[in-house]
C-alpha cells in the first residue's frame, strides 16, 4: 500500500505525477485503490516484489476478496500456498500484525486501573 495523506471525510488522497500516473506522497506509482503498483500494474510490496498479479485485481483495481476480508492475526504469517508468484515478506508481516495491534487497541481499548 502506498502511504497517503488523508482528507476531512477520511479518504485517502491520491496524487499525480508530471506524466499523469497516480502516485503517492513519495511519488511511487499506485494505482486506483492505492496500492504499489510496477509498470505491468501488478501490486507489490515496498521491496518491488509481485504480492498479486495484475490479471488476480478486479476491475476497480482491487486485490481478491478473499484477502481483502480474511485479515485474521492466525493468517498474516501465511503465505499464498502453492503459489510461487506470490511473495510475501517478512516486513508486510510485521507491519500487519502491528496495524492489527493498532486497531485492536482502538477498538477494543484496555482498562486503565486506578
Amino acid at each position: 500500500m502506498g502511504e497517503f495523506d488523508i482528507d476531512d471525510e477520511g479518504n485517502y488522497i491520491i496524487l499525480r505525477d508530471e506524466k499523469q500516473q497516480l502516485v503517492d506522497k513519495y511519488d511511487r506509482v499506485v494505482n486506483e485503490r492505492g496500492y504499489l503498483v510496477d509498470k505491468f500494474g501488478n501490486v507489490v510490496n515496498k521491496a518491488g516484489n509481485v504480492v498479486f498479479k495484475f490479471k488476480d485485481l478486479d476491475a476497480d483495481g482491487e486485490i481478491p476478496a478473499t484477502y481483502v476480508f480474511d485479515k485474521t492475526k492466525k493468517n498474516l504469517d501465511k503465505g499464498i500456498e502453492g503459489n510461487k508468484d506470490y511473495q510475501v515478506d517478512e516486513h508486510m508481516i510485521k507491519a500487519a500484525k502491528e496495524a492489527q495491534k493498532n486497531a485492536d487497541d482502538i477498538m477494543f481499548p484496555k482498562k486503565k486501573t486506578p
